[in-house]
């Protein structure tokens, strides 16, 4: 052998590291404890405080054996964070820092500091390189800026040095999501099955950990896994016990419905996680049922019983009670005619048992005219024997409706996967990869045409004609409103700004009672979505001297989302035509996240509820140290639902009287603003060719990028929201929550919120260096993103017109 290859392996060998060895294991009687409290919060309800305050005494416990466990002690910042106290959590970590270094205090303090935590981990790892919580932690900041191998390396660091089986629970389902995000799903699985072979796991960990195995096996492409994965969710819900978040993921899989005998067994093996609830759901998925209106009933679930059961009248006056009071006339009746009749039928029933065939046929007719197709389905099938022929018809005419919606629920979800043809398929199950059928689709003439197949099953529905080809060129008639090179759309109707009817495609969903949005963009494929209506009406006015008006369609849900809608977007809104479109479901549900908010803070109300709301808000903002900038927002910590706990304190008359949430109509004045912000846009920026000069400025500002175009579109447009709606604190809310989720998101509207937040706070800076007198409700020596909810609403409007002026929103401003 040559003298230099001993001397060339020496080298090598000594460049490589040798692996890391793990810390000596947490004594178990530690580990018992901090399983303890994860149990506690695994199953707990919102405003359960018990079940917190046992967690935080069971992490003080395992603190006492093990004082420098990192997993308790992030365990009891969770909890300040629950609290909405977590500006004190940072604070003291950074004062056990000014003492002296520390590894463990570096990773808790970096944890919090958002992307700003990065260089503190980093101190932490030089410090503990054996830790894995710091592994862990830079893992999760990998993921932040996307670089996915480093996530994974650092995440596999942790789970090799993971201390006990808690730890390595956890560090396993985050590799796991690591893996997923790189689409390496056929790992991940490999990786929790390894987990959940160590007998260390808490019975808590070892359900939790296999529910989202099995959910991960029941999204495989692969059918054997995915039999597996039915198998194991099968026996989860049989002996595992599982929460009710858990149960309900796991029964959002299509394929374990599909095994509904073996489902209903599972589900009645034992009770708790709302197992019940979930038999009458399915039974009543079969058919008419008392057995699933008792379940239904007993569990408290009445309210979403169908119209297969008790009185046709109490889900449409429960509908009724949601909306917004500028949807209902005089009368409190929807001001939409086809909803109008259907509650006037509804009414018109009076007692089930003595309703005339006259009464109970109206009802029918009226389900259909409104569009409500499931409904009619499910009352259908309860009419009595007497009505058998005319039951029958009304069954077929319902699923005809249906059967146009989901033909284009098809044809849109194979267009994102690059699978639409014409003539398309017409059995289609998600995650399957069936054959090629005819011409692949890339534009809207290819989707139009899919489609009249469906139209012409629904003839029982619609009327016309029975034939393809005479639906196709019905369709091909639909109206287009084009944007040159960012695409066309069809347009949606129902009507002209004149009253006339608009052909194709609109005049079709008028008929089905849906609002329907399809288009095209340059180098993407045909997108839609379709909504039911509620109410479309004109509307016009100005913002910040800025005209602007078109058509608004007031919707209540959507059958088929757009495609960011299928990729886990919540979008409330769009202005993608002449108009506006609002979801007043996403509408409902912001309002609801404040409810559960208010409930959480206030649940037994008195002093208790005072003193958790008084802590919240006088929560101290986290104090500057050399280096830093106030105007610093990658760490809100908790401030979007410290400026909601304020609205809600002030509506309510101030502090110890309660919390209030804002009325529905106020959250959907917020998210017209926006859209209405948009609006003001196309007044400055189309047609392009008399506003080449503002187009052109934009792309430039953009640096000619379409995502950036469309960021600052949406930054725009919540601007205007902040600087026009009545209480510009809620709009500020949305922003803030964009900083706290990091701005990252299937849509644009993230990043620009966070962006706009920078903006925001440059704003108050510059106002509270110029006038600090001015601003006493403000501490200088602390970042400015702890004490946004300290300013009032006035307050918020005026930083909000100052930047609406610098970006060039005011009409002579």
């Amino acid at each position: 052998m040559p003298r230099c290859v001993p001397l060339l392996l020496a080298l090598l060998c000594a460049c490589v590291a040798p692996p890391l060895e793990p810390k000596p294991p947490i004594p178990e009687a530690a580990a018992r404890a901090l399983a303890e409290a994860r149990d506690h919060l695994r199953g707990a309800e919102v405003g359960d405080m018990e079940a917190h305050a046992a967690a935080r005494a069971a992490a003080l416990r395992a603190l006492e054996v093990a004082p420098d466990w990192i997993a308790a002690r992030r365990l009891l910042d969770a909890e300040l964070r629950w609290e909405l106290r977590a500006p004190e959590a940072l604070a003291q970590h950074r004062r056990a820092l000014a003492r002296a270094p520390d590894a463990a205090e570096l990773y808790l303090a970096g944890r919090l500091q958002g992307a700003a935590g990065e260089a503190p981990m980093r101190a932490a790892e030089r410090l503990d390189p054996r830790e894995p919580w710091i592994r862990n932690g830079l893992a999760w900041n990998a993921l932040r800026r996307d670089d996915l191998a480093e996530a994974r390396r650092q995440q596999r660091q942790a789970l090799a040095l993971a201390r006990d089986p808690t730890e390595r629970a956890f560090f396993a389902w985050a590799l796991a999501r690591h893996l997923v995000e790189a689409v390496r799903e056929g790992e991940a699985i490999e990786v929790l099955v390894r987990a959940l072979a160590d007998e260390g796991l808490s019975s808590g960990d070892r359900s939790w950990l296999s529910a989202e195995l099995a959910n991960l096996e029941l999204a495989s492409p692969e059918s054997s896994v995915r039999r597996r994965g039915v198998q194991r969710a099968l026996t989860l819900l049989e002996r595992g016990d599982l929460t009710w978040g858990e149960i309900d993921r796991l029964l959002d899989s299509p394929f374990l419905v599909a095994g509904i005998d073996a489902l209903h067994l599972a589900l009645a093996s034992r009770d708790g996680g709302g197992r019940r609830a979930w038999r009458g759901e399915l039974l009543l998925r079969e058919g008419p049922s008392a057995l699933a209106r008792a379940l239904l009933e007993r569990e408290g679930e009445g309210s979403g019983l169908s119209f297969s059961h008790g009185d046709p009248t109490a889900p449409i006056e429960a509908w009724l009670a949601q909306q917004p009071a500028f949807v209902l006339d005089a009368e409190g009746l929807p001001r939409e005619p086809g909803l109008a009749r259907l509650v006037g039928a509804a009414r018109a029933i009076g007692s089930w048992e003595e309703a005339g065939a006259a009464e109970r046929r109206a009802l029918g007719e009226a389900l259909l005219g409104a569009g409500w197709f499931r409904e009619a389905l499910a009352y259908a099938g309860r009419l009595p024997a007497g009505d058998l022929e005319w039951a029958l018809d009304l069954d077929r005419r319902a699923r005809a409706g249906r059967g146009v919606l989901i033909s284009l629920e098809r044809l849109l979800y194979d267009l994102d996967r690059g699978e639409a043809q014409a003539p398309p398929r017409l059995e289609w199950l998600p995650g399957e990869d069936p054959e090629p059928t005819g011409v692949a689709i890339d534009d809207l003439d290819g989707l139009l045409d899919a489609l009249a197949p469906a139209l012409a099953r629904a003839a029982p529905l619609l009327g016309g004609p029975t034939e393809s080809e005479a639906w196709a060129a019905a369709l091909a008639r639909s109206p287009r409103l084009g944007y040159g090179l960012a695409g066309e759309v069809l347009h949606p109707g129902p009507h002209h700004p004149g009253g006339e009817p608009v052909e194709g495609l609109a005049s079709v969903m008028a008929r089905l009672g849906r609002f329907a949005l399809l288009g095209d963009g340059f180098g993407h494929p045909p997108d839609g979505t379709v909504l039911r209506r509620v109410w479309v009406e004109e509307r016009a006015g100005e913002h910040l001297g800025v005209a602007w008006s078109g058509t608004v369609a007031w919707c209540d849900g959507a059958d088929i989302p757009s495609r960011a809608g299928r990729e886990g977007a919540n979008i409330a809104g769009a202005a993608l035509h002449e108009g506006y479109w609002v979801d007043l479901v996403w509408v409902r549900n912001e309002r609801a996240r404040w409810s559960a908010l208010a409930q959480r803070l206030w649940e037994e109300g008195g002093a208790a509820g005072a003193g958790r709301v008084a802590a919240a808000l006088d929560c101290a903002p986290v104090a500057l140290e050399p280096g830093e900038a106030r105007t610093d927002a990658n760490f809100p910590l908790g401030e979007a639902d410290r400026l909601r706990v304020a609205v809600m304190r002030d509506r309510a008359g101030g502090a110890g009287r309660g919390l209030v949430v804002p009325a529905l109509e106020e959250f959907c004045a917020v998210t017209a603003a926006h859209e209405e912000g948009h609006l003001c846009d196309r007044t400055r920026f189309l047609p392009v060719s008399e506003h080449l000069g503002a187009v052109v400025g934009l792309l430039f500002a953009s640096c000619f990028s379409p995502l950036e175009v469309n960021r600052r579109l949406e930054a725009r447009a919540q601007l205007v929201a902040l600087a026009v709606v009545d209480d510009p604190r809620l709009p500020l809310a949305e922003i803030v929550q964009a900083a706290e989720e990091g701005g990252t998101g299937p849509t644009p509207h993230w990043a620009a919120y966070a962006g706009l937040l920078n903006d925001f706070l440059s704003e108050l800076d510059r106002r509270v260096t110029r006038s600090p007198g001015g601003w006493q409700e403000i501490d200088p020596g602390a970042f400015l993103v702890h004490q946004l909810h300290r300013l009032g609403p006035e307050r918020v409007r005026e930083l909000a017109l100052a930047l609406a002026r610098r970006r060039g929103l005011v009409a002579g401003g």
